[in-house]
């Protein structure tokens, strides 16, 4: 049986401290504490089914890219910690073993080409 769970790149890492210290800035602690709770929910989520429905599958440079919301996740926070409208997705792939490889934090206003091309630039 392939194993479950995920892992996030160095780049990935790095957009999503980015996009929590933006949070941070902007909602408080309050606000970085819920966006990383509905982040940490969708890792949960894909490492559990990478296939669910809500992914859209993209072929980039002959490599097979999932593209993740956050809105997919919302409802399965708490609702005193929900966040009402994320703005961010998941760009990740599945490796042979089953491990959910997060390669990128996107927002959702971003081209997607270039989400794809930066995705796999930032491959570690």
């Amino acid at each position: 049986m392939p194993e479950r769970g995920y892992r996030l790149t160095a780049s990935a890492e790095e957009s999503l401290l980015e996009v929590l210290d933006w949070s941070e800035d902007h909602f408080h602690e309050v606000g970085r504490y819920r966006y990383g709770t509905l982040f940490f929910q969708a890792f949960d989520d894909l490492a559990d089914d990478p296939d669910r429905d809500e992914v859209i599958w993209y072929k980039y440079r002959d490599r097979r890219i999932g593209y993740y919301h956050l809105r997919h996740s919302r409802l399965a926070v708490p609702k005193p910690d929900r966040v009402k409208q994320p703005r961010h997705a998941i760009l990740f792939r599945t490796l042979p073993d089953g491990m959910v490889e997060v390669l990128r934090i996107a927002h959702d206003a971003q081209k997607l080409e270039r989400l794809l091309r930066i995705a796999l630039e930032g491959d570690d």
